[in-house]
């Protein structure tokens, strides 16, 4: 999954051509994202025909980016991406263009869970 994410300005903060002014400074933690693209892969080789969700966003929102990031990492998806807001925020107003990706790799999960079993096994009476 690809998500777009940007950062939050006041109103009054914003010029006419829609981008901050000079010393303009984010909302602090606050982000607006969009879900972008979704791709299926096994084996490297991608099994969808096209992107889901392209140029048709599922999901969009609000939310505070650092409690966004805790959220990825304590689902256990590999998240892509600034791990906080200050370094997102510093990326962004460098100019910086970069992806950030949430991934689900289902076979590690498959392996972890074969590899508790085992264990259990070994210690069995």
């Amino acid at each position: 999954m690809t998500l777009n994410i940007g950062l939050l300005y006041k109103p009054e903060d914003i010029d006419k051509n829609k981008k901050p002014k000079e010393n303009a400074e984010p909302t602090d933690d606050l982000v607006r994202f969009y879900e972008d693209k979704f791709n299926c892969y096994r084996d490297g080789k991608k099994l969808n025909d096209r992107d889901f969700g392209e140029n048709n966003t599922t999901t969009q929102g609000y939310v505070s980016y650092d409690k966004l990031v805790k959220a990825f990492d304590n689902s256990g998806l590999d998240f892509n991406g600034p791990r906080t807001f200050d370094e997102l925020k510093t990326r962004i107003t460098n100019g910086e263009n970069f992806p950030i990706s949430v991934t689900a790799n289902f076979e590690v999960k498959e392996k972890e869970e074969e590899e508790k079993s085992f264990v259990k096994r070994l210690f069995r009476k």
